[in-house]
């Protein structure tokens, strides 16, 4: 150039000049936060968790809670460690409590219906409206509610009483026969409290202990420390069922009787250990006539099983039978709950572990299904003239959907105080959504002697208003003056327990500072004394009982249809829950839809695999739905569960697989009023489609491959055993001669066919080592001395958990729990067909053997922690790595999305976000702030929910300690019912999870191909006679 400057240097000016302004617009801009508020509350500091006590409301069950608010909102459901109901758990419904508070779907405000739709009102035109309505009724006035107790229930039956109201209670599980059996035999109209932990041997005839029966969170924990193996010793539990229940499959021996026919084989055992010097008590007359061969050709077993099953529940230490559940109400169902109670008389139950001296919730002050019928007769008929609704929604709840609707239609003023709109609401004229439970104040006695508190965790998300607060408001407006009113619900509450608790309480400290104690604690515990019981019934009227075999209706040819209750749903009332429509069905692996289970022979005489299409009808309805091979069924019967099929009820529950109700008739026990669940035969037609299954799980069957892993009891003891000599050897407990004769003297001892006791310790010796050979490859022994890998670092910890697959259970409280946790978007059903759900944690499944010894168990599968991690060498941008306390690390914003770690991990726990995943507003509140939200082309996996291993080793650090053993607990472990999952430091002798992770029953899965999973998994025990 002229001037000198040459080409070369103007384009590396240029070049630099350019550079220099991009790199001005690429700064990483300042991290801001969004606090909501101008002046922050003195109780909340930002980034910090604070946390509420209350209960659950989700079922009758009443768990303590712990709610985790940020900021003041709540991000996560626990379960409150003190509470006697809930024993720091929670059930998968409970965890998801969260998405009925943030659903976008629930009644933003009071509306009046119009003919063109809805109108908004404020609370004042709306209570008014109430007011002026009630003071002019047009006929009978009913306030229908779900199962209240407490502060509530006295206000509404108050309300209703200076009103002139007439109140129906109604739960669509009310346990009717249950509780007429208890009125005929100890004159008590309530459901007695169950003892599982007390109990070694549990005889269940459809009850569903684990899933929705009762209070099933206790009895799962209670089931865990009372049958599950311990110390050496393990129980058994038997399930007498046609059809096998998440419950049922954890059972060790499995009766299939036939539909109806489980009093039969109830009374039998009764006779059989009556017979043997049991006391019968008030139901000796019931035994006279029982004939065991009969009853087990009736129920179509043998009468040698049934005499061993009584034998093993009267001999085997301490016992409960239960029953029945929702699954088994026929026409005999109160004869079903009257041998169960008998059962429990003569094997010395009663006050053991069946109290009957002690109510639950569940059942107790409820009406009847036969209630219901005569309020819809009383509609249908024009005499009823307003009705208030909280709580049932008939219209989904009742058999017979058209011939309710009808009846509603004719009532002329309807006010619906529930949060959501659905079947019944809908056809509400003026709608005054409540609170969720986690913006209210009340109270629940779960059981008798424990009061809980309710109380908010959060301002309201929508305008909603408390229903305590609205009647009180109401009589107010009217000029009606109500008992013990207050100026606000939370007055009342407060009243009703400083005359209630506090006084029984004897004073001592103010009433603030016992209040501000309650509201810490989140119950109180009251000693009652029972009143004594009435006088049992006479022998005749328990005569009178229907101990035939129930009519079932339909034809001869047809198959018996189950309808029982869902894990996830309820009775239905959970369906607008995305975590639960996503959360895998534990039984099925279903999700988003309904399924029918049939057998396999039934499957194989139509040419059907899961997925096909057929038609299920009876002389009632039909539906259409797709097939599911239940290998643990009787090849009569089919199944269908509750909880689907809703018309209304929001975006998530709208239109989702059927209602099974659709197919039976409107019939009710005449003994105890119940509505009857197996009532029907049904035709089962192949419409010749398939549709690939809304399903996540994999093969059912191991193929040989010893992922899952049983034990039987005896070798279990000998391991343990083992175990503990070499322990005491290796720490100079014992002497090598010492161990190898206490070795052979156990049973089994040398004659078992492993290699001799001696040999192998010195086999090991000589190596240098003292460990058995098939727990050499354990993690807190990785990197070998002397080598390196990844990032470990000798002063950190090595965390690691144990599962014990003995008290897995499979409920799936820990998917949801993970979901809540770690912020992992819903992905809807088309993709869940795909294969494309997003949980990080699996629960799978697998079936061992055929027919009646069919035997499940359930594994939960989650990212191992590999210390050899195949997905870390195969990242080509070093997502993947290791940080120095062995966690597999996952650097979301440095991932390409190539899935090769996904395709080299051999337990196929990665998943991939397909899509930007959206939460609706409010939807989106719900979301943990301590935890990226992962977007479109990032892989993702289990982190040992690493935020809360950084929190607690923060405050360590602040408080100039180490991390206390116990005090970091994942999501997943912390809501197991049955307390199945540890987690701790691997490093630390002394942790529990190590202990626990160093039994004789731990193994590794795939352990052979020496990725050092962090993970130990304890085999499950066969009790003598029901190994795999």
């Amino acid at each position: 150039m002229a001037n000198g400057l040459e080409r070369r240097e103007f384009l590396k000016v240029i070049g630099a000049t350019g550079a220099g302004a991009a790199l001005t617009g690429c700064g990483t801009a300042g991290t801001e936060r969004l606090i909501p508020y101008v002046v922050s509350p003195e109780e909340i500091v930002p980034g910090t968790s604070t946390w509420y006590r209350t209960t659950c409301r989700e079922c009758p069950a009443g768990c303590g809670m712990n709610i985790r608010t940020r900021e003041g909102r709540a991000v996560k459901a626990e379960g409150n460690p003190l509470s006697p109901v809930s024993h720091g758990h929670l059930c998968a419904r409970g965890q998801a409590s969260l998405h009925g508070l943030y659903n976008p779907d629930r009644v933003p405000q009071a509306l009046a219906r119009t003919a063109s739709g809805w109108d908004k009102l404020s609370w004042d035109e709306a209570e008014n409206r109430l007011a002026r309505q009630l003071l002019q009724p047009q006929g009978e006035t009913v306030f229908l509610t779900h199962s209240f107790n407490g502060s509530l229930d006295r206000l509404i039956d108050d309300f209703c009483a200076a009103f002139n109201i007439r109140r129906v209670r109604y739960e669509p599980f009310a346990y009717e026969p249950i509780r007429a059996a208890m009125r005929m035999m100890y004159g008590r109209n309530t459901v007695p409290v169950h003892s599982f932990e007390n109990a070694e041997v549990v005889l269940t005839f459809g009850a569903d202990i684990f899933e929705t029966w009762v209070s099933p969170v206790d009895y799962q924990h209670g089931w865990g420390q009372g049958v599950s193996y311990r110390n050496g010793r393990r129980g058994r539990m038997i399930s007498v069922t046609p059809h096998q229940s998440l419950t049922d499959m954890n059972a060790d021996e499995w009766l299939p009787v036939k539909p109806g026919t489980e009093h039969l084989v109830a009374l039998a055992m009764a006779r059989i250990i009556a017979d043997n010097g049991g006391d019968p008590g008030p139901g000796a007359a019931m035994l006279a006539n029982v004939d065991v061969a009969q009853a087990a050709a009736a129920a179509g077993i043998s009468p040698e099983r049934i005499r061993q099953v009584a034998t093993a529940f009267a001999n085997g230490g301490r016992s409960i039978a239960v029953g029945p559940g929702v699954a088994s109400t026929h026409a005999a169902a109160t004869a079903v709950a009257s041998a169960v109670l008998l059962l429990n008389q003569v094997a010395g139950n009663i006050g053991r572990t069946v109290h009957i001296d002690r109510a639950e919730a569940a059942g107790s002050n409820l009406g009847t299904y036969q209630d219901m019928q005569q309020l819809v007769q009383r509609m249908a008929n024009g005499q009823v003239g307003g009705m208030l609704v909280y709580g049932p929604n008939p219209l989904y709840e009742l058999p017979n959907r058209a011939e309710v609707e009808a009846a509603i239609g004719q009532v002329p003023f309807i006010a619906s105080f529930s949060s959501y709109l659905d079947e019944t609401s809908a056809h509400a004229h003026l709608l005054l959504p409540d609170h969720h439970f986690l913006e209210s104040w009340g109270d629940y006695q779960p059981r008798t002697g424990v009061t809980a508190i309710v109380q908010p965790v959060m301002m309201p998300v929508f305008d909603s208003k408390q229903t305590g607060d609205v009647l009180l408001s109401v009589a107010v407006r009217a000029g009606v003056t109500l008992p013990d009113a207050q100026p606000t619900f939370y007055d009342y509450v407060r009243s009703q327990w400083q005359r209630g608790p506090y006084a029984q309480a004897g004073g001592g400290a103010s009433f603030e500072d016992w209040w501000r104690d309650v509201l810490q604690t989140g119950f109180v515990v009251q000693t009652t004394t029972a009143p004594a019981p009435a006088a049992p019934a006479a022998t005749a009227t328990l005569a009178q009982l229907p101990f035939g075999e129930p009519e079932i209706s339909g034809p001869q040819d047809g198959y018996f249809l189950v309808v029982y209750p869902s894990a996830r749903f309820y009775d239905g009332r959970n369906a607008n829950r995305p975590w639960l429509q996503e959360l895998p069905d534990p039984i099925s692996k279903f999700a988003w839809s309904s399924w029918v289970e049939i057998n396999p022979s039934t499957a194989d005489a139509f040419g059907l695999d899961t997925g096909h299409i057929v038609q299920v009808s009876t002389d009632f309805g039909s539906v259409e739905l797709p097939v599911w091979i239940h290998p643990a069924m009787r090849d009569d019967t089919i199944a269908i569960q509750l909880g689907q099929g809703h018309t209304e009820f929001g975006r998530y529950a709208m239109n989702r697989g059927v209602n099974p109700l659709d197919l039976l008739a409107p019939l009710a026990d005449p003994v105890s009023g119940a509505f009857l669940y197996i009532q029907q035969r049904a035709s089962l037609r192949p419409t010749g489609r398939w549709e690939r299954p809304i399903q996540s799980g994999l093969n059912a069957d191991q193929e040989n491959r010893e992922v899952a892993q049983s034990i039987s009891l005896t070798e279990a003891r000998a391991r343990d055993t083992e175990r503990g000599l070499l322990v005491a050897l290796a720490t100079g407990g014992a002497t090598l001669d010492q161990a190898d004769e206490a070795h052979a003297a156990e049973a089994g001892g040398h004659g078992h066919d492993v290699h001799p006791f001696d040999a192998r310790v010195r086999e090991l010796q000589a190596s240098g080592g003292l460990a058995p050979a098939e727990i050499n490859a354990s993690p807190q022994a990785w990197p070998p001395e002397g080598t390196h890998y990844g990032e470990y670092s000798e002063t950190q910890p090595r965390w690691g958990m144990a599962i014990d697959m003995e008290r897995c259970t499979g409920c799936s409280a820990c998917i949801t729990a993970c979901y809540a946790e770690n912020n992992i978007g819903i992905v809807g059903p088309e993709q869940v067909a795909k294969g494309r759900i997003l949980h990080w944690l699996r629960i799978e499944r697998y079936f061992e053997g055929e027919g009646e010894d069919v035997q499940t168990t359930f594994l939960p599968m989650l990212c191992q922690q590999c210390g050899n991690a195949p997905c870390e060498p195969v990242c080509p941008v070093y997502a993947a790595y290791h940080t120095p306390d062995g966690l597999n690390g996952q650097v979301y914003n440095r991932c390409v999305g190539t899935r090769y770690c996904a395709n080299n991990c051999p337990y196929k726990v990665r998943t991939f976000n397909w899509f930007s995943w959206e939460w609706p507003e409010p939807l989106n509140w719900q979301l943990n702030p301590d935890v990226t939200v992962r977007e479109k082309g990032v892989m993702e996996k289990c982190t040992f929910c690493v935020q809360r291993i950084r929190e607690k080793q923060h405050e360590a650090r602040l408080q100039n300690r180490g991390v206390r053993d116990g005090e970091i607990v994942p999501a997943c472990a912390q809501t197991c019912p049955s307390d199945a999952i540890v987690f701790g430091n691997l490093k630390d002798p002394n942790a529990r999870v190590t202990r626990v992770a160093n039994s004789g029953r731990g193994y590794r899965v795939f352990e052979h191909i020496n990725t050092q999973s962090a993970i130990t998994y304890l085999k499950r025990v066969r009790p003598e006679g029901a190994e795999a």
